[in-house]
């Protein structure tokens, strides 16, 4: 069955759509994941400031409950770097995902553009076939009207 100029020039429209909507999950997602590491690498530096805190204290000599305090805080760090680095690898997911999908939508305009190219082609030479019937048509009508 062949599709009507209207039903093509629509399909398209909605596979351009698809195709923006595509784009726009992709770089949300690159941003978040991008966001996502800059969040481990804070909590990578705020861990290691928290290590030469303690480092600190104990070469000047610290107290038992400051020592757990400090402790604890990095245990609490080293938990949030935990939850960050699974966060990176669902990010990471997320954006493998978005781009397959982006990848998927690319291609299915692509072929949609050449299925327009294909009709218009097609439409041009059927344009050009019954031009040339009339002008057939034409001519025979001015040889009988001469003769």
């Amino acid at each position: 069955m062949a599709l009507k100029d209207s039903q093509l020039a629509a399909l398209i429209k909605y596979r351009s759509t698809l195709e923006k909507q595509a784009k726009a999950a992709y770089a949300l997602a690159v941003d978040e994941e991008e966001a996502v590491k800059q969040n481990l690498i804070n909590a990578e530096h705020e861990r290691k400031a928290a290590i030469g805190v303690l480092e600190t204290k104990q070469k000047e000599g610290i107290k038992i409950h400051e020592l757990l305090t400090l402790e604890n805080g990095i245990s609490a760090i080293e938990e949030k770097i935990s939850r960050c680095r699974k966060e990176v690898v669902a990010a990471k997911q997320k954006t493998t995902t978005a781009q397959k999908q982006l990848e998927h939508a690319m291609k299915e305009r692509k072929v949609m553009d050449k299925l327009k190219e294909k009709h218009d082609i097609a439409l041009a030479a059927e344009k050009k076939l019954k031009e040339t019937k009339q002008l057939d048509e034409i001519s025979i009508q001015k040889h009988r009207d001469t003769r």
